[in-house]
């Protein structure tokens, strides 16, 4: 596949050729509330890996609800545009494909009709993820991406993501699935507060008001998703993140940051406020002497070890059709917004 964009919230990195030759392969689709994104991971001597060759990402924004909180006809099109692009791939190279969804999926108004339409253009079914399941598997993904670590963890996993935004403790290795949590507080609401009676750092105070008191005591947090994006800016200020940052260091460096980046120079400034207001209400439950870090792995990682380890099934695509060579895709009755 050669690389291309169809348009310009489009991204297809090239697939080599020694990509597909490794014993085995799996596409992992992540159906989100800003993107649809779709990696490819292979086992190589009993190690997971994500490929970097290829990846398939369209910014589709299906969390960006209308008025009535359905999904848009625009933002379902994007998406069914990437699953086309894995249903071409897999079926052309033999691939399995796990596919799953969270929030838009879970709560648009038209969410039923959406899920079939993007089904139907992958050619394979879409797990939608309750909640617990999506906490589960970003802090299942993190532990797997950082075995040298892992078992040393003590903290809330928080995953921020465009509809909702999930904690799950973890300790020692092992996940407290009954301790999950979920606010709707993604940076959707986020985005939607900022011009409310006390802005969007007050009322992401007010979601995290609703956990149980003692919730972050004697818990580091780890920054996963998404929001460890924020990673990547630190490191570029030559700021070493190995460690973790008291609450007091990274609120300086956000601050810094914030006076580096304009929204011209970086078209991801708007999320990045939405991420300082949430870190900047979350520092204000920790303690000085928790850490917080920032690591990567969540629920495509976690996808890929479950489908190698005989835990979830994947399917090859079937073959496209020929309508797929349509230009612009006509949309099921039920589906439009």
């Amino acid at each position: 596949m050669s690389e291309k964009k169809r348009n310009k919230k489009t991204s297809v990195k090239p697939f080599h050729e020694k990509a597909a030759e490794t014993v085995e392969n799996v596409l992992v689709g992540d159906v989100g509330a800003r993107t649809v994104r779709v990696t490819l991971h292979k086992k190589v001597n009993n190690k997971i890996v994500k490929v970097d060759d290829l990846e398939i990402v369209v910014e589709a924004n299906l969390g960006d609800f209308d008025d009535r909180g359905a999904i848009t006809d625009d933002s379902l099109r994007q998406a069914i545009e990437a699953m086309q692009e894995t249903q071409a791939l897999s079926a052309e190279r033999q691939i399995p494909v796990v596919a799953f969804a969270t929030a838009p999926l879970r709560c648009a108004k038209n969410a039923e009709a959406c899920k079939k339409e993007l089904e139907r253009h992958l050619g394979l079914s879409i797990k939608v993820l309750t909640p617990e399941d999506e906490g589960y598997n970003t802090a299942l993904g993190v532990l797997k991406s950082n075995p040298k670590i892992a078992k040393d963890l003590i903290a809330i996993v928080i995953d921020l993501g465009g509809r909702s935004c999930e904690l799950a403790p973890i300790a020692k290795g092992k996940i407290a699935r009954s301790d999950i949590k979920s606010l709707i507080c993604g940076t959707h609401e986020i985005s939607a507060a900022q011009d409310s009676k006390g802005g969007d750092v007050a009322f992401v105070t007010e979601q995290l008001s609703k956990l149980s008191q003692g919730f972050f005591e004697e818990r580091d947090i780890v920054i996963s998703g998404g929001m460890a994006g924020i990673k990547q800016y630190l490191k570029r200020q030559k700021i070493d993140v190995k460690g973790g940052f008291t609450k007091n260091t990274l609120l300086t460096h956000m601050n810094a940051m914030d006076s580096d980046h304009t929204a011209e120079e970086d078209p991801n400034s708007a999320r990045r406020v939405q991420m300082k207001a949430f870190l900047s209400a979350l520092c204000d439950k920790l303690n000085g002497n928790q850490k917080i870090r920032f690591l990567p792995g969540g629920g495509r990682e976690a996808a890929a070890h479950q489908y190698f380890e005989g835990k979830i099934p994947g399917e090859i695509c079937p073959s496209p059709p020929e309508t797929v060579k349509k230009k612009r895709v006509e949309l099921e009755p039920a589906c439009k917004a």
